[in-house]
C-alpha cells in the first residue's frame, strides 16, 4: 500500500509517463502497467472534480471554447477548493518497485526517479 498526497501523484504524472516510455525489464514494464492504470483513475477523478470547480466559479471565455476565467473572489475560492483537493490523503492498492528491479541498463533521469520516489524505492 502506497500513501500519498494527491499533489505528489498530480507533479509526477510526467515522469511516470518519461518512465513508461523506456525499454524496461518485462516485470517492471507490468508492474509500472498496473500502477498506472491506478493513478490513471486517481487523475481522472481529479480532472473532473477540478473541471466542475472551475466551470462554476469561472465564466466562459468568449474567445476560446471550453476555456474560463477566473477573477476576483472565485479565483480566491478556486484556488482554495484546489488546495484543499491537493492535500488529501490517498491510499493507493499497490507495492512500490524496487529500483534494483530495473537492472543496470535502464536510463532514467534523477529528477523522474525524484519525482516517483512514492513508487519507486531503494
Amino acid at each position: 500500500m502506497i500513501t500519498l498526497k494527491l499533489r505528489e501523484l498530480v507533479a509526477s504524472t510526467e515522469s511516470i509517463e518519461n518512465i513508461l516510455k523506456t525499454k524496461l525489464p518485462i516485470t517492471v514494464a507490468w508492474q509500472l502497467k498496473r500502477i498506472g492504470k491506478k493513478i490513471g483513475e486517481e487523475l481522472q477523478e481529479y480532472d473532473s472534480v477540478s473541471s466542475r470547480l472551475l466551470q462554476e466559479l469561472g465564466t466562459p471565455d468568449k474567445n476560446t471554447p471550453n476555456q474560463f476565467l477566473l477573477q476576483g473572489e472565485n479565483l480566491v475560492k478556486y484556488n482554495t477548493e484546489l488546495e484543499t483537493l491537493l492535500s488529501k490523503q490517498l491510499n493507493l492498492d499497490f507495492e512500490p518497485i524496487k529500483l534494483a528491479d530495473f537492472g543496470t541498463d535502464v536510463k532514467v533521469s534523477a529528477a523522474d526517479l525524484m519525482s516517483c520516489e512514492s513508487f519507486i524505492v531503494d
